[in-house]
């Protein structure tokens, strides 16, 4: 796995562009985690547009039997434990049009 150092301007994060497909894992959530692609990415909040609820167990209930959540969330970069590229998209589902 190769690292990508983050960008030394205080507003982007280098590693992350828009329309990255990736996995986020939050401090509270450690057993699952959100997939969808990034919207904007700064040192202090990413913005992603949730395409789906992964992990062992679903917790939020919103999220059970859905196929596509389509949500646009900005997530402080204070409780993201991990965030994880994913080399498959979801190139059927219409959350990834528009995004690079």
């Amino acid at each position: 796995m190769k690292k990508v150092p983050n960008s030394h301007t205080p507003h982007t994060v280098q590693s992350l562009r828009a329309g990255d497909f990736v996995e986020v894992r939050l401090n509270a959530h450690l057993s699952g985690g959100l997939v969808g692609y990034v919207r904007a990415a700064s040192k202090l909040h990413l913005r992603l547009l949730a395409h789906s609820f992964e992990g062992p167990y679903v917790e939020v209930e919103a999220a059970k039997g859905v196929d596509c959540l389509a949500w646009d969330l900005y997530i402080p970069m204070s409780s993201i434990a991990w965030i994880r590229h994913l080399p498959l998209k979801a190139d059927e589902c219409s959350c990834s049009e528009g995004l690079a």
